[in-house]
């Protein structure tokens, strides 16, 4: 499925259409989880899985769209003319002293997973969210041992401010990463 000439790429609305994600596959096993105690996090074990049915992934697309035509971004990484990995902002950037832009989606195929591609589709998020005046990026993760440690692989923290609005769930973990200064990839 990978081949040499993968593109990674900002995503026009009009492509997200119902079949993008047609042949995307994303199924996470997930063994531990961090729950917060406290001022902290434990890792503590845990027996979930996480599958895309294909409701799921005709939804996925279009909710997408919507985001990018409200001022946000998309992106994908492309092998073979398939997408094998997506990221994507909403328009929206928080108010107050810090500004914040939301990391909305950051999801790269089964197959293709440890090559690079989620790093890669997260910086051109980080540029993007940078360009549109961002000081930070904030992001509501899914709180497996795994996803954490890619976000934190790519310099983020916990989050020192909450905003409202850009939380998916209560049980995710909620960090950030400090925009000025970000280095655009070459």
């Amino acid at each position: 499925m990978m081949d040499r000439g993968m593109e990674v790429r900002r995503v026009l609305p009009e492509e997200l259409t119902e079949v993008f994600l047609s042949g995307f596959r994303h199924r996470q096993i997930i063994r531990e989880i961090w729950v917060r105690e406290g001022d902290g996090y434990v890792l503590s074990p845990t027996d979930l899985i996480r599958e895309w049915s294909d409701e799921k992934r005709r939804w996925i697309p279009l909710w997408l769209r919507e985001q990018a035509e409200a001022g946000g971004a998309v992106f994908a990484a492309f092998s073979d003319g398939l997408p094998v990995g997506f990221a994507s902002l909403d328009g929206c950037l928080s108010e107050g002293e810090i500004r914040y832009a939301n990391l909305t989606m950051l999801f790269v195929d089964d197959r293709v997973q440890r090559l690079g591609i989620g790093s890669r589709l997260f910086r051109a998020v980080c540029v993007r969210a940078s360009e549109m005046g961002a000081d930070r990026l904030f992001i509501s993760a899914v709180p497996s041992r795994e996803t954490v440690a890619f976000y934190f692989k790519m310099g983020c923290r916990d989050a020192q401010i909450v905003p409202p609005g850009f939380v998916d769930t209560e049980e995710d973990r909620f960090m950030e990463l400090v925009l000025p200064g970000f280095k655009r990839e070459r």
